[in-house]
């Protein structure tokens, strides 16, 4: 018989122990997060129902419990592909999915300040405008019931099939039929999947497109797969290089780094297909009243810099950086990318939330009402659009369908809101009127980083 080497492997070796500096600083910014949701909510201007808090609490929640569920489903696909390279980050990815459950926690809040009233994020549809035949038309999808009974299943489904998959690949290490474990597992997998496929999509127009139900994109849940798995992946990076800062992973090398940054590449090429794809489409399709997503964002000057900001970070920067082969293979240059995506696409979806629920104008208000002299602004940029156009066809039908309080816009309308906006551009001042209570300051910064800790140090 020949000599045969074999491969020690020390258990207590690759233990991570949460403790020391580490530890205190998840603690600190884990206090300043709770501090900032609690700045936010006492913080806020009367009459706008605690908005900025409920913004926040949206946002953060929703990112990050899309990281959670985008990982799940990378190690699913992976499963079901054999992809043995992930074997040795494979229970990174899986205990992502634990972090669902605070996301759970906050979606609960969200569905009873809707119960309640405590909250505006969801005022256009649960508290629609009589005669609005577009929100009309969506009541049987977008109502209390199905939304609480929708998001309750999803998280039911993305926990339990998600802490099955992890008992059964558990219960692989060391087990006399590891192989059995493993093919039920791939089953697993397969349903985990289908569930994703079905829940991810669903679940953004709920809790995100369903903030403004005028407006659609039938777009709307790839853009949200695609930032979900630029910020997984990016998450994903960094706990690796921490961990192989600290002496952990010994046999994970440059190669799993490589293949995670291919991946994050990727991702960041195909979320711009999508972010850019999605307002071709409207402008290919010549729907005018459907760019209102768009000139929202054009019309306040917050919005406009963070959706030029986020298109140079999430494209720009990732694809330049990330396009060479070294820099996907240096865990600090990797690191810092992924750093920079993170913060990058959290941008993208605070731009998603912020905008409706942190207007001036009521819900249910004159959406042209213009206050020259006063310091608000209301403009309703889907409205606007209508009044500047001649509808006819397809565009006329869809005006008709806006009912009467939409048709009854002017030209002279749109006059008095452009020579609103030339004076706040030219006045004695130069200062634009402002259009919305959203701000991106302090407080967001603090909620993130409190929401990104938490995630961090859960995983």
């Amino acid at each position: 018989m020949g000599h045969h080497q074999t491969n020690t492997f020390e258990p207590n070796a690759e233990n991570f122990t949460f403790g020391g500096r580490l530890k205190t600083l998840c603690l600190v910014f884990m206090g300043l997060g709770v501090l900032g949701l609690i700045w936010s909510f006492l913080g806020s201007e009367e009459g706008t129902k605690h908005s900025r808090f409920w913004t926040n609490l949206l946002t953060n929640a929703y990112y990050f419990n899309g990281i959670a569920i985008a990982a799940m489903f990378l190690v699913s696909v992976l499963t079901i592909g054999y992809g043995a390279w992930q074997t040795l980050i494979k229970r990174i990815f899986e205990s992502f999915g634990v972090y669902v459950w605070v996301t759970l926690v906050c979606f609960v809040l969200i569905i009873i300040a809707m119960k309640t009233g405590a909250t505006n994020l969801y005022e256009l549809w649960l508290h629609p405008v009589a005669g609005d035949t577009i929100v009309g038309d969506k009541i049987n999808f977008l109502n209390f019931g199905m939304y609480t009974g929708g998001v309750l299943f999803f998280f039911a489904g993305w926990i339990g099939i998600g802490a099955y998959m992890r008992s059964h690949s558990l219960a692989e290490d060391g087990a006399a039929d590891a192989v059995a474990h493993y093919q039920k597992s791939k089953y697993i997998a397969a349903a985990y999947i289908v569930l994703f496929g079905v829940s991810s999509s669903i679940f953004s127009w709920w809790a995100i497109m369903s903030l403004d139900p005028h407006w659609y994109s039938t777009m709307f849940g790839w853009y949200n797969f695609a930032s979900y798995m630029c910020g997984m992946l990016s998450m994903m990076i960094l706990i690796i290089s921490y961990l192989k800062y600290k002496g952990h992973l010994r046999n994970v090398t440059e190669n799993h780094l490589h293949d995670l940054g291919k991946f994050l590449f990727g991702f960041s090429v195909f979320w711009t297909y999508v972010w850019f794809s999605q307002f071709m489409l409207i402008w290919y399709g010549n729907i005018p009243e459907d760019t209102m997503y768009f000139v929202k964002r054009f019309d306040v000057p917050l919005f406009k810099w963070l959706f030029l900001g986020t298109f140079f970070i999430n494209f720009v920067f990732a694809f330049l950086f990330l396009l060479k082969r070294s820099a996907k293979r240096q865990f600090l240059t990797a690191g810092f990318a992924s750093a920079v995506l993170i913060i990058g696409h959290y941008m993208d979806f605070y731009l998603m939330v912020a905008p409706e629920p942190n207007k001036i104008e009521n819900h249910g208000g004159n959406h042209h009402a213009t206050e020259a002299k006063g310091h608000s602004l209301n403009v309703s940029s889907d409205r606007v659009l209508l009044a500047n156009a001649e509808p006819t066809g397809h565009e006329a039908a869809k005006t008709e369908a806006h009912g009467d309080a939409h048709a009854a816009a002017t030209h002279e309308g749109h006059a008095d809101v452009k020579a609103a906006h030339g004076a706040g551009h030219h006045g004695a001042h130069h200062e634009e009127p402002p259009l919305t209570h959203a701000s991106m300051g302090l407080i967001e910064i603090m909620i993130f980083l409190g929401f990104l800790d938490h995630s961090y140090s859960s995983y």
